[in-house]
């Protein structure tokens, strides 16, 4: 998102619920504009926040960033709890495109609900990989998608003998 943004022209913001986060997330803010050859529009200041490691003082904070800011974009992916309808809601309010992921199932709903754009649990493993063009991140999910498979596989083949009256689980599970 660095990178696109500074590409474009476009201001981004970055605000961080962990203290220990905030060096992580100005670095990779940072190779984003380098990458895009524009690093002196880059101020870790100003861009990339923290806001407090409070639950609600972070959504407060963040709400109010947002509608200060007049956020044109709001891009939510990763571990949202309570505070998922409050940042999706105020940015829907703005009139903010917004893209929402989490896999904790109890917050997809409001991300659904108030985004423009919902992605669900692996989604944002799977969005990552489509976006980048990394092959060893495409790798990665081809490689865990088959071991999905071959588990599939084995469960069916599984009931489909015990189905059958088959004992030959037994045999194999007792070797």
């Amino acid at each position: 998102m660095a990178e696109k943004c500074a590409e474009l022209g476009t201001r981004l913001y970055v605000p961080v619920r962990q203290l220990v986060i905030w060096p992580i997330a100005v670095e990779l803010a940072e190779t984003g504009y380098k990458k895009a050859g524009r690093p002196e529009d880059f101020n870790p200041t100003e861009q990339v926040r923290y806001l407090s490691s409070d639950q609600f003082g972070f959504s407060s904070n963040y709400m109010g960033w947002m509608w200060r800011e007049r956020a044109a974009a709001n891009i939510m992916v990763g571990a949202y709890w309570a505070e998922s309808l409050q940042l999706a809601e105020t940015g829907a309010r703005i009139g903010t495109i917004q893209v929402g992921g989490t896999a904790n199932i109890h917050q997809i709903p409001f991300f659904v609900a108030a985004c423009d754009y919902a992605l669900i649990g692996e989604e944002i493993f799977c969005a990552g990989a489509y976006l980048s063009k990394d092959a060893e991140m495409i790798g990665s999910l081809a490689g865990q998608d088959m071991g999905k498979l071959l588990g599939i596989v084995l469960i069916l083949l599984g009931v489909i003998f015990v189905t059958a009256g088959s004992d030959i689980l037994t045999k194999i599970l007792s070797w």
